[in-house]
């Protein structure tokens, strides 16, 4: 805390911090010839989504998150965003918000960047989903992708599918269908037991898994005893 006389007016400084950032100092005016203001003396670009706050670019945090969950329909409790903030995370995107006197505050047009980003990733995972219903696929082996409803995961000529709705009330995990005609797959159990389920308990796994197929087209996947 550091006070400075100027006249008649007193001015109370504080430094505010954001992680390794240093916000501040926030002048606070006792009369109207010192409306309060934000100077930042060591902003980086990580700071308030990479750009050097101005005055008329900064918007209270409830008012960006108005914002937010208007424009992407998605989101968490106001409660969620402040907690963020006062944790030093990015906010919305990589915005990150500063309190400037007792109120959180972060740059506009960062928000509205982060708005942007989500509705291209949700028109994205829209298109993906609509490719899915017939029944072609995206991505390589490995990759995971997300739709409206839930997601794949690609293995080789298999995908495993889940429906989000369906594992959080437990009716299934999901199921493994053939990418080339999207039939359920088959399932072979012959390799033996690993050392967990062996010598101690299950190691949930499917460990013994050894083979994957097709029963309508035929497309096979076979899995020896030292895969990962």
């Amino acid at each position: 805390m550091c006070r400075h006389q100027t006249g008649s007016t007193r001015r109370s400084c504080r430094q505010y911090t954001t992680g390794p950032q240093i916000i501040g100092p926030v002048i606070s005016s006792k009369v109207d010839a010192y409306p309060r203001r934000v100077q930042a003396i060591s902003i980086s670009a990580r700071t308030l989504g990479g750009a050097r706050p101005k005055e008329d670019n900064v918007i209270a945090l409830n008012e960006a998150y108005k914002r937010w969950i208007s424009a992407t329909r998605s989101g968490n409790s106001y409660n969620w965003y402040r907690q963020r903030a006062a944790e030093g995370g990015p906010v919305f995107g990589k915005a990150y918000a500063v309190k400037i006197g007792n109120r959180w505050m972060i740059d506009e047009h960062a928000v509205d960047a982060a708005i942007e980003e989500v509705r291209r990733r949700q028109a994205e995972i829209r298109a993906v989903t609509d490719d899915y219903q017939t029944k072609i696929l995206h991505g390589a082996s490995g990759d995971v992708i997300r739709l409206t409803w839930g997601g794949y995961r690609l293995k080789d000529d298999f995908h495993f599918v889940w429906n989000d709705h369906d594992v959080a009330l437990m009716r299934s995990d999901g199921v493994c269908r053939c990418n080339r005609c999207f039939k359920v797959a088959r399932h072979e159990f012959d390799n033996p037991e690993c050392h967990v389920c062996a010598d101690w308990r299950g190691c949930s796994g499917n460990c013994t898994l050894s083979r994957v197929y097709c029963g309508d087209c035929g497309t096979s996947l076979t899995f020896s005893t030292d895969r990962v």
